[in-house]
């Protein structure tokens, strides 16, 4: 059976020591804590910027790479709670992105994403829009 593999990624506006970032930071461990506990919720692999060492995508990026059941409980993780509250607030902590910064795709049962994979699902989707091998939560496929 598959499952929906999701990688979103953001480069810092600011410092990790700036006082802006602060709520994001405090809310980091809310919404972690909120996904793995949400309805479908499979796997997930955070990257914090600067606190690891190294971070493969950069000492600017915070990306999570997460595996769900479905796209709806992807989707209800996502737009609603702590996570939705705190989405609201990227535009103070993150530079904004002229191409896609995040990126779905079906995964067999079981398979964890790494961040190579992650990365050639969203060039993908950059590349040649959404398909069956990269899409968004706007235009999805079905599972194979």
């Amino acid at each position: 059976m598959a499952q929906l593999a999701e990688f979103n990624i953001g480069r810092l506006r600011v410092a990790l020591d700036d006082a802006v970032l602060e709520p994001y930071l405090v809310a980091v461990e809310t919404v972690i804590a909120d996904a793995e506990a949400a309805d479908g919720f499979v796997w997930r692999d955070q990257y914090l910027a600067a606190f690891d060492d190294p971070n493969p995508f950069g000492p600017d990026a915070l990306a999570t790479i997460s595996v769900w059941s479905s796209i709806d409980a992807l989707r209800k993780f996502t737009y609603s709670g702590n996570h939705r509250e705190s989405f609201r607030g990227r535009h103070q902590w993150f530079v904004a992105h002229d191409s896609p910064a995040m990126v779905l795709w079906w995964v067999d049962d079981g398979h964890h994403p790494d961040p190579d994979e992650a990365n050639a699902r969203l060039e993908h989707l950059t590349q040649h829009g959404s398909t069956e091998r990269a899409f968004t939560f706007a235009s999805h496929y079905p599972p194979p």
